[in-house]
């Protein structure tokens, strides 16, 4: 049913209605706008994570040669 339904919308495109191809479009973008969201939320954390590794690496390196 499916490919049938498929197959009817590459041989005639006025089949296919407004809506829905509005309706691709739109989820298109959300889902686009969601990853950009995703991504910028990963990178941002992995960026403060290594802000912070590297500020308790200095952190240690200044306590060790206050002891040596």
């Amino acid at each position: 049913m499916i490919w049938n339904l498929k197959l009817d919308f590459k041989k005639n495109k006025k089949q296919v209605p407004q809506f829905f191809l509005l309706f691709a479009k739109k989820a298109r973008e959300f889902l686009d706008v969601q990853l950009e969201k995703f991504v910028y939320t990963k990178t941002h954390l992995a960026v403060k994570i290594d802000i912070i590794f590297q500020r308790s690496k200095n952190r240690k390196q200044k306590l060790q040669q206050r002891h040596n």
